[in-house]
């Protein structure tokens, strides 16, 4: 007799091993699910570990724009969650480990260089949105197989952007720090004035410890989902002009460099209610929301973070787009 679920499984088991690395996968089906998508719609544990095992991608999404974490995070399955979670940082490992050997030729094949990538958003509709989304500053160092790349963003506390001094290290040869063998291909990040050193190559190769595992897993049931997407399909890169209509020009260090724009790029951000989940649907917008109340003259002691978190200049924007 052959249980539900079990045929599947069976079948699974007998192309498992050559699947790895994993093929292409047609996403004209139904739903746009990928066979780890329907594994997890079926409440099929055990092809969901089949599929993880020969190496499927956890970051696909459905046709609905969801991967199958978050398929199986708002249906409240928290085993296949706690599988999901368990091999993501060792899938991604053996992922990026395959592609180190291409990484290193293609670096050797490049002139070495140092440039800086400058990101902000603008926006003549929307008061001080450079305020909710972050900018930064990425200085970039080549040296043979070699990269340094130092970043500030570290994420957001409350309604302030956090900053941190941070370093990524990538060491395509391999080298040796402080009595550490680095191995070819290593990733290195170097964080805050202490200059404390962590090898995320050996963190994601050995995976999250259970009681990491266990944690993560217990917030992401008590908390809804989102989706963010940027698509560039439609995009259009056209050349700035300046008030004479002529071509415009602005200084990257000392070179004089012809200045772009690029247009038709859509934004997206989709939430997703999980049953009982403790954190609002709303919560991402709120900062947006507290500011409003703020221009509204609403509840002193709601606007106070608010408040502190715009300059006067700022304060004097949102009144008047209010």
């Amino acid at each position: 007799m052959v249980e539900q679920g079990e045929s599947t499984t069976v079948l699974l088991s007998s192309f498992a091993p050559n699947l790895s690395p994993p093929p292409l996968i047609s996403r004209d089906v139904p739903r746009g699910e990928t066979p780890l998508h329907l594994a997890v719609r079926l409440r099929d544990e055990l092809s969901v570990q089949i599929l993880i095992d020969a190496g499927a991608r956890l970051g696909f999404e459905n046709g609905d724009g969801w991967t199958a974490l978050q398929e199986a995070i708002c249906s409240k399955q928290e085993n296949i969650v706690e599988l999901i979670v368990k091999n993501f940082q060792i899938l991604d490992y053996n992922r990026w480990n395959r592609r180190i050997p291409r990484l290193i030729e293609s670096a050797n094949s490049v002139t070495d260089f140092h440039g800086e990538i400058v990101y902000k958003f603008q926006s003549s509709l929307i008061p001080f949105i450079d305020r909710i989304l972050p900018s930064d500053t990425f200085r970039v160092w080549k040296r043979g197989s070699c990269f340094r790349i130092d970043s500030t963003f570290a994420g957001f506390a409350g309604f302030r952007i956090r900053r941190l001094d941070q370093s990524f290290y990538f060491f395509g040869e391999g080298c040796e720090i402080g009595g550490r063998v680095l191995s070819p291909g290593s990733m290195v990040l170097i964080v805050g004035e202490e200059k404390v050193m962590l090898n995320l190559s050996d963190e994601m190769k050995s995976g999250m410890k259970e009681s990491e595992v266990e944690r993560e897993v217990k917030s992401m049931l008590q908390s809804n989902v989102y989706s963010a997407g940027i698509a560039v399909s439609d995009a259009e890169v056209v050349r700035k002009l300046d008030w004479r209509r002529q071509e415009k020009f602005e200084m990257v260090g000392s070179w004089s460099a012809k200045a772009y724009d690029m247009r038709k790029v859509s934004v997206s951000f989709k939430s997703r209610r999980v049953p009982g989940a403790k954190t609002d649907i709303d919560e991402p917008f709120s900062f947006i929301n507290d500011c409003q109340r703020f221009v509204n003259g609403g509840d002193d002691a709601d606007n106070e973070e608010a408040s502190s978190s715009l300059t006067a200049e700022e304060k004097e924007q949102l009144e008047k787009s209010a």
